[in-house]
């Protein structure tokens, strides 16, 4: 969930930064004359300090990622239990799409 809203977040710093970013961002610049550079360059400091900030909550939001498991492990992990609570999915499993 975290990388969802991270994934997120991203994207909106990103498509503020431009003209054709967002649709918001076309209207604002049509109704106002702004050309591209123009709007680049008066959003320019504000996607700056956005970014950073952005960066830095990422840093300190992170804390646990060395004490994540691995993503195939969390599959697996999943798979297992599901597998052992409502006895489906015994037909595929990791030995049987390898051909043992």
């Amino acid at each position: 969930m975290p990388f969802l809203i991270a994934e997120a977040l991203a994207s909106n710093i990103g498509g503020t930064a431009t003209l054709i970013g967002d649709p918001p961002n076309i209207v604002v610049a049509s109704r106002s004359g702004l050309t591209f550079n123009d709007f680049l360059i008066n959003l320019a400091p504000i996607v700056v300090v956005m970014l950073v900030v952005f960066v830095g909550l990422c840093r300190i939001g992170d804390d646990d990622a060395g004490n994540r498991p691995v993503a195939n492990n969390r599959a697996a992990t999943i798979a297992s239990v599901f597998t052992s609570t409502t006895g489906y999915g015994s037909a595929i499993s990791p030995a049987s799409m390898r051909g043992g």
